[in-house]
């Protein structure tokens, strides 16, 4: 079980993924995130988020501009689509739905790391993901 790091996100917390590079988002369930996400020595970015949600649409180009970038490329990528009962499960056992989506998490290891700071998209995109 992860156990819900209490600091912000760090340094330190991106110093564990160094070396690890993604291929195309890996569809992530309740099912399957055992095996592929929890059992796994490498890091994981998972976004959360729902096909009737605005604001989810509103960042699916971000979070594309994000996977294809250098910061995209130290992780392994995966989407988990809570419209989809195995998804939905999933975020209510990792806490997601407390803060909403969409949701970027970072599993490192054992720990969950909520990266949820403004989640900004378009002209307010404030991160340069090239």
């Amino acid at each position: 079980a992860y156990r819900q790091a209490t600091a912000p996100m760090t340094a330190f917390a991106w110093a564990l993924c160094i070396g690890f590079y993604a291929a195309a988002s890996t569809d992530v369930t309740h099912d399957n995130f055992q095996t592929v996400v929890a059992e796994s020595e490498e890091c994981w970015l998972l976004e959360f988020y729902s096909t009737m949600c605005g604001s989810c649409a509103e960042f699916e180009p971000t979070w594309h501009a994000l996977e294809a970038s250098d910061i995209g490329k130290s992780f392994k990528t995966g989407r988990v689509n809570i419209d989809e009962n195995s998804g939905m499960q999933l975020a209510m056992a990792l806490g997601v739905l407390e803060t909403g989506i969409p949701s970027v998490r970072l599993f490192a290891n054992e720990f969950s790391f909520d990266v949820d700071a403004p989640i900004l998209t378009g002209d307010e995109a404030l991160l340069d993901f090239s």
